[in-house]
């Protein structure tokens, strides 16, 4: 299902949108950067949301100033 994320929230329309599904990228930084947290949660989140029955549209966006960036510099350093 569609819990224990960190870096995603999810709402659900109500009445004549009640099958639309907002899923919201919450990153840790201004800008929705990929950090090793997102990218293990990216790894499962669209399965999660194609296995969804209560959905018929989903939405992907990104909260603050940016959908996301891309990749945190030094997020997967070793």
């Amino acid at each position: 299902g569609l819990t224990g994320y960190q870096r995603f929230t999810f709402s659900r329309g109500t009445g004549d949108n009640a099958r639309v599904l907002t899923a919201t990228i919450t990153g840790n930084n201004p800008v929705n950067g990929v950090d090793e947290l997102m990218h293990e949660e990216l790894a499962r989140v669209f399965t999660d949301l194609q296995q969804d029955r209560d959905s018929d549209i989903i939405i992907l966006t990104g909260a603050g100033r940016a959908f996301c960036a891309g990749g945190v510099f030094g997020a997967f350093a070793e």
